[in-house]
């Protein structure tokens, strides 16, 4: 391609613009601090894999571990060191085109701000007057705006009998009794 703006650069590697990628600077703007992967493998039991994969990418001194119970999904870390945001995701899209790899995303902890967030929405909370809806206290309303008491009528003309009443269904793969 003759595209300037495209670099030659692993499978899955950003395709952004030049300008764009370097406004992804290595800082944590937002205060996100990287914590890992998390890896999903295409078959059970690859974990020999993964961290094949993960050495090649990511050095030796990561550690692999299995989540979950499908044996398919593994979460990457490291003690000490941590990768940018930039980095982080560099490091995904290498990730991602390893053999067997179906998704791979980076773990970030962002804080909360300290603000009284929570005790302002509790306030918020406190004020509001719970007032049950006209319709809560009809519980056929659902089944009036759907028509069905309509529906039934036209089937079940008796009003003394429930809808239904003398209708016999059966699944036979067990065997069943009409009495």
């Amino acid at each position: 391609m003759s595209d300037k703006r495209l670099r030659s650069a692993p499978f899955g590697a950003s395709l952004l613009p030049k300008a764009d990628r370097d406004q992804l600077s290595d800082s944590n703007d937002y205060g996100a601090k990287f914590e890992g992967f998390f890896l999903q493998m295409v078959i059970p039991g690859l974990e020999h894999r993964v961290k094949e994969i993960v050495t090649k990418t990511l050095g030796s001194n990561w550690k692999v571990k299995s989540i979950g119970d499908n044996r398919t999904e593994f979460e990457v870390s490291k003690k000490g060191d941590t990768l940018s945001v930039k980095e982080a995701w560099d490091k995904t899209y290498d990730l991602r085109s390893g053999p067997g790899v179906v998704d791979a995303q980076p773990l970030f902890a962002v804080p909360i701000p300290s603000s009284d967030w929570n005790q302002e929405s509790k306030q918020a909370v406190a004020g509001f007057q719970h007032k049950a809806l006209d319709e809560s206290s009809d519980v056929e309303w659902s089944l009036k705006q759907l028509r069905v008491l309509e529906a039934w009528s036209r089937f079940f003309p008796d009003p003394n009998l429930p809808p239904g009443h003398g209708i016999v269904i059966g699944l036979p793969d067990t065997g069943y009794q009409t009495d």
